[in-house]
């Protein structure tokens, strides 16, 4: 998800009609929230999704950026006497969320076996790098790193190409 929405214009109409509403967002627990630099507080803990809060803010109007240190998603919504809406306008970024396992160590003359898995939703292209490791691709995101030397080495990923970048690190030893 990103780490904000920039803009929602005209909040509180929609043509010459007027509305009464506001947003809900939900970003991670403990993260700052701010709509037009302004903070606010008074996150509600998500049930069942632990380490995620939600906010819902009344009475905006005028075009607003809604950001937040963590990732955001925003819904908005509005009511007259006549009709209602509602939309929302997060998601489409990338989302990149990756992980893998490697051993701490391997003993000598071992083969280091690595699962990894990850996703790149909203067109981001992801990049295992091995380092100095001789390795061999097995699909469904297996490797197996082998005949190696002494040592420490990084294996990392990285998405390419994208404005929302991120790294991930996991050092190997052998002994």
């Amino acid at each position: 998800m990103p780490h904000s929405v920039d803009e929602i214009p005209s909040i509180q109409s929609i043509g010459s009609t007027n509305y009464s509403g506001g947003i809900f967002a939900i970003t991670e627990e403990n993260a700052t929230l701010t709509i037009d630099g302004v903070v606010y507080g008074g996150g509600v803990l998500v049930d069942g999704f632990d380490g995620w809060e939600t906010y819902r803010i009344l009475n905006l109007t005028g075009d607003i950026t809604v950001e937040s240190s963590g990732p955001v998603a925003v819904g908005l919504f509005g009511s007259s006497a006549d009709a209602g809406f509602s939309g929302y306008y997060s998601g489409f970024s990338l989302n990149i969320d990756a992980a893998f396992e490697a051993p701490d160590f391997v003993c000598w003359g071992d083969d280091a076996t690595f699962e990894f898995s990850g996703d790149t939703l909203g067109g981001g292209v992801l990049d295992w790098d091995f380092g100095l490791l001789d390795f061999e691709d097995f699909g469904d995101d297996l490797f197996v790193a082998s005949d190696v030397d002494p040592g420490s080495y990084d294996v990392s990923l990285s998405a390419q190409d994208v404005s929302n970048s991120s790294l991930f690190r996991s050092p190997m030893e052998q002994h």
